[in-house]
């Protein structure tokens, strides 16, 4: 049997219905899929978890600790949730950039 995770990411202008991508090897199946909310991310998890059996959910740095929590508790106890954070100069080369481009006001 195959682990089965997927990496969420914030994206403005994302349409999971578009924006979703599989990665397979015998013994790892990954998700990608882009989102524009936690609404929206929220809905995504709770389906793959129940339609895909996806056992662990990794969350880009946009996700803050509250909306972490509520995405764990929709998901449940048996999946791993985390959240891939940066060190502070990576953290501030990324934030630069995505004001350059329109994604951050």
């Amino acid at each position: 049997m195959a682990f089965i995770s997927a990496f969420i990411s914030l994206t403005p202008d994302a349409d999971p219905a578009k924006h979703t991508s599989v990665l397979e090897t015998p013994m790892h199946t990954m998700y990608s899929v882009l989102v524009k909310d936690l609404s929206q991310t929220i809905d995504v998890c709770k389906k793959l978890v129940a339609d895909k059996g996806v056992q662990s959910i990794s969350l880009c740095p946009g996700f803050r600790n509250q909306g972490v929590g509520q995405i764990a508790d929709a998901v449940g106890s048996q999946v791993a949730v985390t959240v891939a954070r940066g060190d502070s100069p990576g953290s501030k080369l990324t934030s630069e950039i995505l004001r350059k481009e329109g994604w951050i006001k």
